[in-house]
């Protein structure tokens, strides 16, 4: 059974006429309860989904761009110069579909999380370094 997009835990949907048949021999209605398995990269609240997304030290500290994935697809994102790890971000209407309203959608909000690197070259430490003595 097809329920409509944007169908969320804990639903009961109606289906009409598909029930056990009635002592007047008219078939009754079938109940059913949705229950919405979780999703390994998305967490749901309502219409939104919440997501972590991870962006290398360069990009968090200069500004640039990142791919974030979503329901639909890639997005190409815009991340300004400065941004903290653990900013969240949100992105208009690349959530959930609204259940019975077409082409209406949920927020996805994306937590960004710096990358720091573990292992850095001669040259980068030495690069690093000169940026903390001008700091």
């Amino acid at each position: 059974m097809a329920t409509k997009p944007g169908a969320y835990d804990g639903q009961l949907l109606r289906i009409k006429g598909k029930g056990g048949k009635g002592s007047k021999g008219n078939h009754g209605d079938l109940y059913v309860h949705v229950h919405v398995l979780p999703h390994p990269r998305y967490t749901r609240k309502g219409d939104d989904l919440y997501a972590s997304h991870t962006i290398d030290l360069y990009t968090a500290v200069l500004g640039g761009s990142t791919i974030v994935d979503t329901l639909s697809g890639q997005l190409k994102v815009k991340i300004s110069p400065g941004t903290q790890s653990g900013k969240t971000i949100r992105i208009k209407n690349k959530g959930m579909p609204v259940y019975g309203e077409p082409n209406i959608f949920g927020d996805l909000y994306v937590q960004l999380q710096v990358h720091i690197p573990e292992r850095l070259t001669d040259k980068q430490r030495q690069l690093f370094e000169q940026l903390k003595s001008a700091y």
